[in-house]
């Protein structure tokens, strides 16, 4: 092991290792969700629009290839989350993140011209999403507080950031210059609170069982969500929905805190398998969605969003009852997984 580059000491001060790694995937982050921000001016315009200010672009997509656009990124996530395991198994893990945040940022530099061009424009997400030993599987995959942790990482992706652009665009009218802000509001809260959720998971797990701690946030956090999404889904104010998703993803804050967490909590030896197959089926999730989203609203007209947002708020009410009856925060037995795992190592 000890020629192994993997475990190399890193000779950087830790709170400036830690500064660069925020900062690389912020930038890895803001590019990737500003393209659904640049989708709205490129879309083909709505027959209602009579705004003789709006200035046509030349590119104009419409609401299936924006799905699809949306939904190409992970195309690429897909196989990144083995390559990139596998590379951070064999090469350290810091300069894998570097070159992964260096290939990033000459891919998002082209954008502006790769988007005149619809197939250049999804050839460009697929590359956007690359850029970011045997186990146990049978037993992994027949626990339910696995797959319970599992639907706690997915829900989020049916209601990914990236769509929240055109929702207030095509649902309220919101012009491009406010549909930025009104997208950004939500992200900004749940950044902010995801780490104070954290905090507080960590203060209930000692007065109270792991298990107790992470279903009472986990649970709470999925309710609040489905409980403001069906407000917003019923209202015709941009304010208020504004509100209301924004609420929504605070809550959604105290189910991401749980949903970090988790696999180290059942599994912690192997926790980056969990983690692992959990990107996997989010990448999955990440393709349809968008791709559904797209299909129910090819009116672009607030009851069709209305429908859509209903729907994510029943996913994330199913979501908190999943979880509720199978989530476990208790350490799992693994030994004959164990046993299967040093056979075939030897």
């Amino acid at each position: 092991m000890a020629d192994d580059p993997s475990t190399e000491p890193i000779t950087t001060p830790i709170q400036l290792l830690c500064v660069l790694l925020f900062s690389g995937i912020l930038f890895q982050y803001a590019g990737r969700t500003s393209v659904s921000v640049v989708l709205v001016e490129l879309q083909v315009p709505q027959e209602n629009n009579t705004n003789i200010n709006v200035t046509k672009s030349a590119v104009q997509y419409s609401q299936f290839q924006v799905g699809v656009i949306l939904s190409s990124v992970y195309i690429g996530l897909l196989p990144s989350s083995f390559l990139g395991g596998y590379l951070a198994y064999r090469y350290p893990a810091v300069r894998v993140l570097l070159a992964s945040v260096g290939l990033s940022s000459v891919v998002h530099s082209v954008a502006p011209f790769v988007f005149q061009h619809f197939e250049a424009a999804v050839a460009h997400r697929v590359v956007a999403g690359l850029a970011e030993k045997s186990i146990p599987l049978r037993h992994i995959l027949t626990s339910p507080a696995v797959w319970a942790s599992i639907l706690l990482q997915i829900a989020a992706y049916c209601w990914e950031p990236n769509i929240l652009p055109l929702y207030f665009n095509q649902s309220f009218g919101a012009s491009i210059e406010l549909v930025g802000v009104l997208a950004g509001i939500p992200v900004l809260i749940f950044g902010a609170l995801e780490p104070l959720f954290a905090l507080v998971g960590n203060r209930l797990s000692k007065r109270l069982s792991t298990t107790i701690a992470r279903k009472v946030l986990a649970v709470t956090g999925c309710l609040g969500v489905s409980g403001c999404l069906f407000v917003a889904a019923f209202t015709s104010n941009s304010v208020v929905a504004t509100c209301f998703v924004s609420v929504a993803y605070g809550s959604s804050a105290a189910r991401a805190a749980v949903a970090d967490a988790n696999p180290f909590d059942i599994a912690p030896r192997y926790a980056s398998v969990l983690c692992g197959l959990c990107r996997v089926l989010c990448r999955v999730v990440g393709i349809t969605f968008p791709l559904l989203v797209t299909t129910l609203t090819k009116n672009k007209t607030s009851q069709e969003w209305s429908r859509v947002v209903l729907i994510i708020a029943c996913v994330f009410a199913a979501t908190a009852l999943f979880y509720g009856i199978f989530g476990s925060g208790e350490l799992h037995s693994l030994k004959i997984a164990q046993t299967c795992l040093a056979r075939y190592l030897i």
